[in-house]
């Protein structure tokens, strides 16, 4: 029982060509930030992608939507020749926009692989998403309806109803993983099904960092209490002032708690906000970084993302490992600089990940406007980590909803687990880890990350008894 069979680990904090997993707004920003990004440089240049939707950032569908309006934006300036920075949702929107419209494309896309932060991975076989994993707003979602033409079969998720994990717990020998053959799949390293890994091998980090948390046998009073914090969180955070943070609204409400009990406060920050942006509170907007998300209708596709990503794809210019270094605009055209060489067109649409953007991982000449460089100061990326653990057996309940939560012991430290089995039959959890443990939790090589986190689960889902 719980020795790993398979593994994919992600690595959205170092990844150079996305810096974090998706963009939220500062304490000093609001939704008009992401409009100024997006909003035409002249008739040449645009900006688009999840962070410049007002109402669907972090989400492929918003994406999916700035590509197709930056798209319709270049046909409406009659370009003959256009450029697309990126070969993600929005990109792959923008580029197929386009052509249907008879308009010359090619995109330049830094990675070895298209899809962007959807971040495919194929473990013993199978495809998972190391990045964006499902179809979010289903009934009102354009790329939900493309998988629906694809045929493509999609399982869902009831987030609204998570099986909470908080042990028992059992103390674990200490030693060191069995080492593991590994191969790398566009640059993510999957464990070989022929070799196994100890799980427990992680234990005594892992219950270090789940373990400590009070049980609650009532789940009704638990969903009471949840839903009341809800309320009157979402209140404080409304009426909060302009440039406050979560942080400050937080502090102020458990400075007084009054007949509030703080634990539940603290627990439902941590699985609402920490674990939905994967940011420090004392930067997020208490106005504006409580944005809507997850919990209507959402499903993920078994199989993966890829799976639409490489039907949008099809019959693209598309050309891998071409990073984009500069930009230059001026009254004739465009010029792309980078790598590959110089490409010259008559618009460009940049697809990038706000983080990249925000690093200065492109040059702009002449610089971005005004409000477009205020946006980028008042937006940041979330760091949410995942993990793909497949196992030998199943040790795990199962819950209706297809979704668990485990709380760390200490503030802010949450995970939230997908049974994924039902991608093709093998027992299967798809990881996300949020928060300031995610420093101690991925740290070495991606066996040990995978160990590491497998335990954290297997520690709060409790063990039977060894011989």
């Amino acid at each position: 029982m719980g020795r790993l069979t398979g593994f994919a680990v992600s690595h959205w904090g170092a990844d150079p060509w996305a810096r974090g997993s998706w963009s939220l707004i500062g304490r000093d920003g609001s939704p008009a930030d992401r409009a100024a990004l997006g909003a035409p440089v002249g008739d040449r240049l645009r900006i688009a992608g999840e962070a410049t939707h007002p109402s669907r950032a972090g989400m492929t569908h918003g994406a999916y939507e700035q590509g197709v309006l930056a798209a319709t934006w270049a046909i409406g300036r009659g370009h003959a020749r256009v450029a697309v920075v990126g070969a993600g949702m929005a990109g792959l929107a923008a580029a197929r926009t386009l052509t249907a419209h008879g308009v010359d494309v090619v995109i330049w896309e830094a990675r070895e692989r298209i899809g962007g932060r959807t971040a495919p991975a194929d473990v013993d076989g199978a495809g998972f998403d190391l990045g964006a994993n499902w179809l979010q707003q289903y009934d009102d979602n354009l790329l939900a309806r493309l998988a629906e033409d694809l045929g493509l079969r999609t399982v869902p998720t009831d987030f609204g109803d998570p099986l909470i994990l908080d042990g028992p717990r059992a103390p674990a020998p200490a030693r060191a993983p069995s080492p593991t053959a590994a191969t790398v799949t566009g640059g993510t390293v999957v464990a070989d099904a022929r070799r196994e890994t100890d799980v427990e091998a992680g234990f005594p980090a892992a219950e270090a960092l789940a373990a400590g948390f009070p049980e609650t046998d009532d789940i009704a009073d638990r969903f009471a209490a949840a839903e009341a914090v809800e309320v009157e969180l979402r209140a404080r955070l409304e009426a909060a002032p302009v440039g406050a943070s979560v942080a400050d609204v937080l502090e102020e409400w458990l400075r007084a708690p009054g007949a509030w009990d703080v634990e539940a406060v603290r627990r439902f920050v941590d699985a609402e906000i920490v674990m939905d942006s994967g940011a420090p509170l004392s930067w997020l907007s208490a106005r504006h970084g409580f944005e809507p998300g997850v919990g209507e209708g959402d499903r993920w596709i078994a199989g993966g993302y890829r799976l639409l990503t490489d039907h949008l794809a099809e019959g693209l210019d598309i050309r891998l490992r071409h990073p984009v270094d500069r930009i230059v605009v001026d009254a004739g055209g465009v010029t792309l600089v980078g790598d590959g060489g110089a490409l010259r067109v008559d618009a460009v649409i940049v697809t990038v990940p706000l983080g990249v953007l925000a690093a200065g991982g492109i040059v702009f000449e002449p610089p971005l406007p005004g409000p477009h460089r205020t946006a980028l100061s008042r937006l940041g990326m979330g760091r949410v980590e995942k993990v793909v653990l497949r196992f030998g057996e199943r040790f795990w309940p199962v819950h209706p909803a297809g979704y668990y939560r485990v709380h760390g012991t200490a503030d802010h430290c949450i995970s939230e687990w997908l049974d994924a089995t039902a991608a093709d039959g093998l027992p299967t959890l798809v990881g996300l880890f949020a928060g300031p443990w995610l420093d101690a939790l991925w740290t070495g090589t991606d066996e040990q990350i995978a160990a590491r986190t497998a335990a954290v689960f297997t520690a709060a889902a409790g063990r039977p008894d060894e011989d």
